[in-house]
């Protein structure tokens, strides 16, 4: 169910494209927490625990790859549920190895997200 108890991870460096997913989660119902970076968001979610990770690939510091990588690699967080977001068309090839919920490539439309993310938490 749709609420405020759902918490979801924001991660991409675009502070502007966070906002937007931000305010459209929080009109939806979710709360939310933002990374800016892949280290970011491994802190972020070790803190959290959030029901489910939006993230970009190409991010400073720590990319999207990585960031995967270390998530589905820890079994305290392998089950989490990731929705891609990039502007890199490379990894729609990839997305099927990534083994991830969803994969958008920008721009995506924060209520397409919104329509993702509920039907992945609620199926």
């Amino acid at each position: 169910m749709r609420g405020m108890s759902q918490l979801i991870l924001i991660v991409d460096d675009d502070a502007e494209l966070r906002n937007i997913y931000r305010h459209a989660l929080e009109r939806a119902g979710y709360s939310t927490v933002e990374a800016a970076n892949g280290i970011e968001a491994l802190q972020t979610i070790e803190a959290y625990f959030p029901a489910l990770v939006i993230m970009d690939m190409a991010m400073p510091k720590m990319g999207g790859s990585e960031l995967l990588e270390k998530i589905q690699g820890n079994p305290e967080t392998a089950a989490l549920p990731i929705i891609i977001v990039t502007a890199r068309p490379e990894y729609r090839d990839m997305a099927g190895e990534l083994a991830v919920a969803r994969f958008f490539l920008k721009p995506v439309g924060p209520n397409e997200i919104v329509e993702a993310i509920d039907e992945i938490l609620n199926s």
